[in-house]
């Protein structure tokens, strides 16, 4: 299940917690689409919990929409990622390097307050 949500003018929250399908893939993409209208600046948590690889169509969909994810990020330019899994927070840590402009810190679960005063530094 894939949930986004605005909790701010310039924050988005998403939301990953299990088995991702294709339908799903695609409606989170559209709530994201929606969701960073009119952000400049903004900030995203994206908490990954209960993590299992998405389904084929699901990262189909994803590749198919590379170019529109690639101008959402534009938008955002600092990203707290919580995840208890040691490689995603590695591999979002080595994206926030290779993508100028796009900072990424990742978190354990348990440190998700030190996540939302990251997000709330000044940039």
């Amino acid at each position: 299940m894939l949930t986004v949500r605005k909790t701010a003018p310039n924050r988005i929250d998403l939301t990953l917690d299990g088995e991702l399908e294709d339908a799903e893939m695609m409606a989170g993409l559209e709530a994201l689409i929606t969701c960073l209208d009119g952000v400049e600046g903004g900030v995203m948590l994206y908490r990954i919990q209960n993590f299992t690889m998405p389904s084929f169509g699901a990262l189909t969909a994803e590749i198919m929409n590379l170019p529109s994810i690639r101008r959402m990020l534009g938008r955002i330019d600092w990203c707290a990622v919580i995840s208890d899994v040691g490689w995603i927070r590695m591999a979002a840590e080595f994206e926030g390097m290779v993508i100028p402009g796009f900072a990424i810190k990742s978190f354990s679960p348990a440190d998700e307050t030190a996540a939302e005063a990251w997000l709330k530094e000044p940039v």
